[in-house]
């Protein structure tokens, strides 16, 4: 039943997006323009008019629908408010209007507000867009800046990679000051980067904060084993986002953990690898950070949770909650101040069942104009036996 109603919430997109500019939504005025931006795939699943995969539904589109589904969700919640939004859907990975030609033709200019379920290019293109037309943009899942500099109308749901390392060191600082840590890593230029910020975050000042020791793995760890200390815990630190490596650090671990108290760190996309997804390894306990990590006992969240079984027969996905907080909280940013709405951040109540932290982030160069707004409110998930908690 959840999938045949998968597949209708499909048809219903694929009904609105048949309309040019066609908006949902309950509207006053006045009111604030909501684009939302996402990639459903409507060229490629639909043929002459026809879904083309019957009652199933492939996992590619899981996200960008979920998304809009939150979205639908959220403004079901926001009808009974004194929020007053009129919002377009467009689908960012057609193939007849893409990203780059919305923006050509227009499609996006009236928009007060646009939110984007979006990676490379389109991201990219709507910050600059958005940067040109002094129009706020949020990047709701790309964790990335994609080099933006001086943008002060990009605000970043999804930490970066610099953030989640500087997390990883606020924890270890006020919980493992005194023991060992080591950065394990293997060569790569994405290691490299998580070894700089690393390093960056513990020598603010030239001096370092904690006692850090980078050891370079490349074929075995024997180098190290040979480190560890019986009568001492040591911290390791996986610094490194290959998922191969992520299994063989653990897969080493196994074992040592019996003789050795361990505490393995990894990074932010380990919580979709096998590792965690089906559990491998189950009596290694393991770290890594998240920006996202949703407190399911949230009234809203229960809102959402029981919306969304009544409409679609199932559970919502994680790219669920993202769209229905998303929306919720932007809308509302957005109407309370509809002028330079990313400078109020601070005067925003919390956000609904997750929790932003946004901060304005600047380059060396220059701290006159802000490069972009980032959420660095960054969780410690623990992960044993394929179950995943909040750890800090």
């Amino acid at each position: 039943m959840g999938m045949i109603m998968k597949v209708i919430s499909y048809l219903i997109i694929y009904f609105f997006a048949l309309i040019p500019g066609l908006s949902f939504g309950q509207v006053w005025k006045p009111f604030r323009n909501i684009s939302i931006l996402a990639p459903t795939y409507l060229d490629s699943v639909f043929r002459n008019e026809q879904y083309r995969y019957g009652s199933s539904y492939p996992k590619f589109l899981v996200p960008g629908n979920d998304f809009l589904n939150g979205v639908s969700i959220a403004m079901d919640s926001l009808s009974s408010s004194n929020i007053k939004i009129k919002v377009t859907f467009f689908d960012s990975r057609s193939s007849t209007l893409p990203v780059k030609k919305l923006i050509e033709n227009g499609r996006l200019d009236k928009s007060d507000l646009i939110i984007g379920y979006v990676k490379e290019p389109e991201y990219n293109d709507l910050a600059t867009f958005a940067l040109a037309n002094k129009i706020p943009f949020v990047s709701a899942n790309y964790p990335n800046d994609g080099g933006v500099r001086s943008n002060p109308y990009l605000a970043i749901l999804q930490s970066t990679l610099r953030s989640h390392c500087e997390a990883i060191h606020s924890f270890l600082i006020q919980n493992h000051g005194n023991d060992k840590i080591f950065i394990v890593r293997p060569s790569g230029s994405q290691e490299d980067k998580v070894s700089a910020y690393l390093k960056k975050a513990n020598e603010p000042d030239g001096k370092p904060l904690l006692k850090m020791e980078t050891i370079r793995i490349d074929s075995n760890f024997n180098a190290l084993v040979r480190k560890l200390d019986s009568n001492r815990t040591s911290i390791i630190i996986a610094g490194s986002l290959d998922a191969d490596f992520a299994e063989n650090i653990t897969a080493a671990i196994n074992p040592l953990q019996k003789k050795y108290p361990l505490k393995l760190i990894g990074m932010p996309n380990w919580e979709g690898f096998d590792i965690v997804r089906k559990g491998r390894y189950p009596q290694v306990p393991f770290y890594f950070t998240s920006s996202f990590y949703p407190d399911k006992k949230h009234s809203a969240a229960l809102y959402l949770e029981n919306k969304y079984r009544e409409k679609y027969k199932g559970l919502p996905s994680e790219a669920a909650f993202r769209g229905f907080e998303a929306m919720f909280y932007f809308s509302k940013l957005i109407s309370s101040h509809p002028s330079n709405c990313f400078s109020k951040f601070d005067e925003m109540e919390e956000s609904v069942f997750n929790g932003y932290n946004f901060k304005a982030v600047y380059n060396q160069k220059s701290r006159s104009v802000p490069d972009y707004y980032e959420n660095e409110h960054i969780y410690l998930l623990k992960s044993l036996n394929g179950n995943v908690n909040k750890a800090w």
